[in-house]
């Protein structure tokens, strides 16, 4: 059986063109795309100014939010 390993790093880009809910949707599109479940390791400062953003992923199968 064949493993997955993406890795994402949003923190240590806070200059980043991305906005982060732009991110988080793109992100998601990817990982339904090719079924892989992911783990999403969230700073308190990203979850409390991205919570919209985040509230797809919240009962999301394929997501672990931690």
């Amino acid at each position: 059986m064949a493993q997955s390993l993406i890795g994402y790093e949003l923190e240590a880009q806070p200059d980043s063109p991305w906005p982060t809910a732009q991110f988080l949707s793109t992100m998601q599109g990817l990982q339904e795309e090719l079924d892989v479940p992911a783990t999403l390791f969230i700073v308190g400062r990203t979850l409390e100014a991205n919570v919209e953003a985040l509230k797809p992923l919240v009962d999301h199968p394929l997501f672990d939010l931690q």
